[in-house]
């Protein structure tokens, strides 16, 4: 990998509505740690000199104290304060960044969702070489499901799986993310890669 300074956000503002549970599922255990640790676990791996931003939820401070010092004592893991929607928790976490002292221009930015806990550093290693290559990169999945678009008049018609992928995370950019999360927040705003093609990359 370039010597370029690394860092990744890893988001974990969400509070687990559509999962149903009381706690957020980025804290749950899954086999004997917590979720979002697999997660963290997989950057340290693929990248050991990383910095990782925690993107955490209002609320859930002292539950994200007490993983880091049972599991992180050594390691310098930054938090940052989540936001209405997720775009505001990345933007927030790139505020973060840039007003450290420690912060370093023309770096590589990754974004990842906490509840993703299967990632694996072999991929985090490629998204962030792709991005170091082309500026941006995102890793994506053939469909294997048929598809049919439903029309406004509720008509609806098979449409050709081969032209669609699923969007997942990490996504990794360069420093023009900065100038991307200074846009104004729009719905169709789902992810990162989303944020930085609307502002013209």
């Amino acid at each position: 990998m370039p010597m370029r300074k690394k860092y990744a956000i890893i988001v974990a503002g969400g509070a687990g509505k559509r999962f149903g549970s009381e706690l957020p599922k980025q804290f749950l255990m899954l086999d004997g740690r917590p979720v979002i640790c697999h997660a963290i676990d997989a950057f340290y791996k693929a990248l050991p000199d990383i910095q990782i931003i925690i993107g955490l939820g209002i609320g859930y401070e002292s539950i994200w104290e007490s993983i880091c010092a049972e599991y992180y004592p050594e390691q310098d893991i930054w938090r940052s304060r989540g936001g209405e929607e997720r775009f505001h928790t990345v933007r927030n976490a790139l505020a973060c960044i840039t007003e450290s002292a420690r912060w370093q221009a023309d770096a590589l930015y990754g974004v990842h969702d906490a509840a993703r806990p299967l990632v694996s550093p072999e991929l985090i290693r490629r998204c962030y070489e792709q991005a170091d290559q082309y500026q941006s990169a995102i890793p994506a999945i053939a469909i294997e499901d048929s598809l049919r678009k439903v029309e406004l008049e509720g008509d609806s018609h098979v449409e050709d799986r081969s032209r669609f992928r699923r969007i997942q995370t990490p996504q990794v950019f360069g420093e023009a993310i900065h100038q991307a999360y200074l846009q104004d927040y729009r719905p169709d705003f789902t992810d990162d890669a989303s944020v930085w093609e609307a502002f013209g990359n």
